[in-house]
């Protein structure tokens, strides 16, 4: 597994694991789709 940066492209993956039950079920649950892009862009403000 390589870790990266947060890149622009990768706003939809980020949307999908963030909502995902499974995903998040040890991590306090899924989030609601609804501002998800806005959360993505926060995300890559904060690795710049």
């Amino acid at each position: 597994m390589q870790l990266r940066d947060v890149v622009p492209d990768d706003v939809d993956a980020y949307a999908r694991m963030r909502c995902d039950p499974a995903m998040t079920a040890d991590l306090g649950g899924p989030l609601p789709r609804e501002g998800m892009e806005g959360r993505a862009r926060a995300a890559l403000a904060g690795v710049r």
